[in-house]
């Protein structure tokens, strides 16, 4: 794996991955190089001047932007053929994975390198 570092940002929520890959299939948008700091952004996101509205793009009930297609629920990343082997967890269930890549793909939060204890 390839370690350059990003930080990645969903739903309000910043978290550092090890590199662009497994930031993207763990579904955040890279917001920059390195390791996330706890500083707010420079610039704050814009709110709606009518919060509520119904046609307001992104708002419960609200219709999406008709220039942007729906994203699909989990795009499947294409991973390499590297054997790192991760433990993965979704709910209770935990799963080895081959790679970091292959776990994301599937769903599952990386809880540590290597295959998962029995």
């Amino acid at each position: 794996m390839e370690y350059a570092p990003v930080c990645g940002e969903r739903g309000g929520r910043t978290q550092t991955f090890g590199n662009a890959c497994q930031a993207r299939n763990s579904g955040f948008r890279i917001v920059g190089r390195g390791e996330c700091r706890r500083e707010p952004p420079p610039f704050p996101r814009p709110e709606p001047d009518r919060p509520g509205r119904p046609d307001w793009p992104g708002s419960p009930g609200g219709p999406g932007r008709p220039d942007r297609p729906d994203r699909p629920e989990r795009p499947g990343g294409i991973c390499t053929r590297e054997y790192r082997p991760v433990c993965g967890e979704r709910g209770r269930q935990q799963q080895t994975f081959p790679n970091a890549c292959e776990a994301g793909n599937a769903g599952f939060r990386i809880i540590g390198g290597g295959e998962c204890r029995r």
